[in-house]
């Protein structure tokens, strides 16, 4: 998502919007339940965050230690968004990417697809129903792709390995509580739209990271003429105000 500042405070960090005073929270996992207590001290009024993160590059979300997080955020006007560091996503047994280039192309899009199963086929969405979820600054275009294979990888052994799935991936996803974000010139943002449908899926302005185009990816994405004007002021406006409940 956007990120403009960052500062730290009692031991999270704080993300700033651009062009406006709403902030979210970046919560640390190494203690899940400080981290809940953090989250609850940074949407209450003391900070005024519209919302927390957790990063992708960590260990697997779908983890019971996690827990704590997502029962305090189950609570009204409190969502999570997912979101990578864009760092190297090297472990034991994989030879780390050598440059720079090569790891900013996999780590977010690998980073989420990694959560994201996790998440789901750890059964989170049931276990806390009322979470709201977001992947963030991987795009979009891997999201129909993705939730085909793990529509196939739940119709063929979910019997046995995700019992409590009671229906597939992608229609948790079309349920209204997990949403994805987008870059302003995805070729296949049309498919994804039709896939998840288009109250799934805002905007991103990467501002204030070295590779971002706002200003002008706003005007890219208004002037689509493949996104009918429902599409646009959707993505570009009603679904992000939704997810973070401002109004």
């Amino acid at each position: 998502m956007s990120i403009s500042l960052l500062y730290p405070t009692r031991g999270l960090m704080m993300q700033f919007l651009p062009g406006a005073d709403w902030t979210v929270a970046l919560l640390p996992l190494q203690d899940p339940e400080a981290a809940a207590q953090e989250r609850e001290r940074a949407v209450g009024c003391e900070l005024g965050a519209v919302g927390g993160m957790l990063s992708a590059d960590c260990d697997l979300l779908g983890h019971k230690q996690v827990d704590p997080i997502y029962a305090m955020a189950q609570r009204p006007g409190m969502p999570l968004g997912i979101h990578a560091s864009g760092s190297d996503m090297g472990s034991p047994g994989w030879e780390p990417l050598p440059k720079f280039i090569q790891a900013h192309i996999c780590s977010h899009a690998l980073a989420q697809m990694r959560q994201f199963t996790s998440m789901m086929f750890d059964r989170v969405p049931v276990r806390f129903p009322e979470l709201t979820l977001a992947f963030l600054e991987a795009g979009s275009g891997w999201v129909p792709y993705f939730l085909q294979r793990m529509d196939e990888e739940w119709e063929k052994r979910g019997h046995t390995e995700a019992k409590l799935l009671t229906k597939a991936p992608t229609e948790y996803v079309r349920s209204g509580r997990i949403y994805f974000s987008c870059e302003a010139d995805e070729p296949l943002l049309p498919q994804a739209l039709q896939w998840v449908g288009d109250e799934r899926i805002f905007y991103a302005s990467d501002f204030a990271h070295w590779d971002h185009s706002y200003p002008t990816s706003v005007r890219e994405l208004s002037e689509r003429a493949d996104l009918s004007d429902t599409q646009k002021r959707r993505i570009l406006a009603d679904n992000a105000r939704r997810f973070y409940k401002l109004g």
